[in-house]
């Protein structure tokens, strides 16, 4: 993995995330299928032509899986980096500080374990716990799964009002 980031960081001239590296290699085979479907069906019969959307189905399931990852991916490596950077708790994303405070009045969690620089490890665990559950909630990368799970990991409200065909444009080429 840390191969395929420095290739991309030095493509790229500028950092990129190790979610990002991961989606760039594993979207190979989403290049490759297409060379592979213009290879095989551009001298086809016509019956097979017209059964070759069922591979094109096949494509858009691995596509949407690759863009679930990806999410899922970034989340962490977001909540990690946030953790790891914020100068005290309480410049933690607010959904995050809400659910430690319910935690915590819930009896689950001892406002001792926040003391001093303990938060940091806190939000550590915490941050596991959450990305078992989240893999297990976050079923499918539509729209408004991917909002809630940006606003509620994160506290990023109205993201997928921010892609633009620009975006995607990316992932078509990404180096």
């Amino acid at each position: 993995m840390s191969e395929s980031l420095n290739i991309l960081n030095k493509k790229l001239d500028v950092p990129a995330s190790n979610a990002r590296a991961a989606f760039v290699s594993n979207s190979a085979d989403i290049r490759d299928y297409f060379i592979l479907h213009q290879l095989a069906f551009k001298d086809a019969s016509r019956r097979i032509q017209r059964l070759s959307h069922l591979l094109d189905k096949s494509t858009y399931v691995l596509l949407a899986s690759l863009w679930e990852a990806y999410c899922e991916d970034i989340v962490t490596e977001c909540l990690n980096h946030v953790t790891q950077h914020a100068p005290t708790r309480r410049a933690l994303p607010q959904t995050i500080q809400e659910d430690i405070q319910k935690s915590i009045r819930s009896g689950k969690d001892s406002p001792w374990d926040l003391a001093g620089d303990g938060w940091r490890e806190y939000v550590k665990n915490r941050n596991k716990g959450f990305e078992r559950k989240r893999n297990r909630e976050f079923a499918g990368p539509k729209s408004a799964a991917v909002e809630d799970l940006f606003l509620n990991a994160l506290g990023i409200q109205g993201l997928c009002a921010k892609w633009r065909a620009s975006t995607w444009s990316v992932i078509q080429n990404p180096m």
